[in-house]
């Protein structure tokens, strides 16, 4: 499967929502966190697909659904649905 070099800086990023949707095991009863939704090409393929999806990056770069920018990797942001 072939990847998208979506943005070629010290902060790229790839897309590959093909393999995302072939390999992962997703269930529509509750919400995906897409930690990393850069530009939002995952979040709107699986919204298109029926999943609610809550979307967050480190940096903004344009996604208009994003919900906020959050470190997923810092221990200091929870995710953004603690009722899970």
């Amino acid at each position: 499967m072939e990847r998208a070099i979506l943005h070629s800086d010290l902060n790229c990023f790839y897309a590959s929502v093909e393999m995302m949707l072939e390999f992962a095991e997703l269930s529509k009863d509750v919400p995906v966190w897409e930690c990393a939704c850069g530009g939002g090409h995952m979040s709107r393929v699986l919204e298109e697909h029926g999943y609610h999806v809550v979307s967050t990056d480190l940096f903004d770069r344009g996604y208009d659904r994003m919900l906020r920018k959050q470190n997923f990797l810092s221990n200091e942001a929870p995710p953004p649905f603690p009722n899970l």
